[in-house]
């Protein structure tokens, strides 16, 4: 971020547990109590969905232009640093 600014911005989305096959599949999360138990971990109370990457991917590519060298965490409060 810092070599290549201010032209342009770099920053990272990390997103925690996705509603998609590949962590259903991982996570067994077709088993109720996986998928309860996930849940109950998830201050949200919910398994995040794809549009959410979308959203944050939309914040940080609209008009904030004076945030670069950042991750994003978009987990529902799982990890908070």
């Amino acid at each position: 971020a810092k070599e290549l600014a201010p032209k342009i911005s770099v920053n990272c989305i990390m997103p925690g547990c996705m509603r998609t096959a590949e962590v259903w599949e991982r996570s067994k999360l077709y088993i109720k109590e996986n998928y309860d138990k996930r849940i109950e971990e998830i201050p949200q109370h919910r398994i995040g969905e794809p549009e959410d990457i979308f959203n944050t991917m939309n914040f940080i590519t609209s008009d904030a232009t004076y945030i670069t060298g950042q991750s994003f965490f978009v987990n529902g409060g799982l990890f908070m640093w």
